[in-house]
């Protein structure tokens, strides 16, 4: 059956939310149908708007969190005042309250969350509490470091369709080009671009959320990500070199030998990027270059265009 798409809107927590809905369609019946990935999908997508709206973290982003600290999901679920096992059903992926939302997004910072464990000092033992102070102060000076990190990687700095409401990770982007670059050989710069371009659209629309937490825009070699050229250029590891094209043109590659921590994807994020590895090494620029009809040159990409775009990532 073939695979369609429809726009339409669903009330979640008492709020009508617009979203893409994907479905299949028997040619003799018409009748429509949906499977489980669709479904999951489907409404990943209206959990993106809703975390958006709310500002409220990712799983990933909530179990990076409590990594950062060195601390326990039931430490944190005391220091904050949830439920015994609530942090760790929000990394599983339960959707917080829109006031939890805003506490695990607040203690992103490393200075608010000092706050909550002082708060939270009677409620642990002295050797718990000055093990907890030893994990969150050195956090201190390098949440500044983070901060100015994705200023300069990142053009829109905050969550919406423009950036297919990804977290913007600079360790995990680096990991991707890391994943991509791995598989061999020197890849140039604009099959990078192409390569990030196709990962991020095509889990968004497998998820409801993009990969990289950046955004793009149509250039005359392609799909790009806003300030490619500052990216490619910023990660320790990572080179550029001049190269000859076959047409006598010239081009930057790029090339690394460190090592991609795999553990920074997810299942589906790794099939997503092996698909499109694959389809876009077999793909001539030519073929591929739908991306045109997306937008107009040098504006940003929407990711709604992830419905329509065919061919590569199909």
């Amino acid at each position: 059956m073939p695979l369609r798409h429809e726009t339409r809107t669903i009330s979640f927590r008492k709020e009508d939310f617009t979203y893409i809905h994907q479905y299949y369609e028997c040619p003799d019946t018409h009748e429509k149908f949906t499977s489980t990935e669709l479904d999951q999908a489907n409404i990943g997508q209206v959990y993106s708007q809703y975390r958006a709206k709310y500002g409220i973290p990712t799983p990933n982003e909530i179990k990076a969190t409590r990594k950062r600290y060195g601390l326990s999901a039931s430490s944190m679920s005391s220091i904050l005042g949830f439920g015994v096992n609530q942090y760790r059903l929000y990394e599983n992926g339960d959707m917080p309250s829109e006031t939890n939302g805003k506490i695990l997004s607040s203690i992103q910072d490393p200075d608010t969350f000092l706050h909550f464990v002082n708060n939270a000092k009677n409620q642990f033992l002295e050797k718990e509490f000055k093990k907890m102070l030893g994990s969150v102060l050195p956090n201190t000076l390098e949440g500044f470091h983070m901060e100015w990190v994705t200023e300069k990687l990142y053009a829109e700095r905050k969550r919406s369709l423009l950036n297919g409401y990804a977290s913007q990770n600079p360790d995990k982007l680096k990991n991707i080009l890391l994943y991509f670059l791995s598989k061999g050989s020197d890849i140039l710069v604009q099959e990078m671009n192409r390569l990030l371009f196709y990962s991020d659209f095509l889990c968004f629309k497998r998820t409801g959320c993009a990969l990289t937490g950046l955004t793009y825009e149509v250039t005359g070699s392609g799909p790009a990500p806003v300030r490619w050229d500052r990216i490619y250029g910023f990660f320790d590891g990572i080179h550029q070199e001049m190269t000859l094209l076959p047409n006598g043109g010239v081009s930057m590659a790029i090339s690394s030998k460190d090592a991609c921590d795999t553990t920074a994807f997810s299942d589906i994020e790794i099939c997503t990027m092996e698909k499109v590895f694959e389809k876009v090494k077999e793909c001539t620029a030519a073929k591929s270059g739908e991306w045109e009809s997306v937008a107009e040159s040098g504006r940003p990409i929407d990711f709604s265009a992830a419905f329509n775009l065919q061919g590569i990532i199909e």
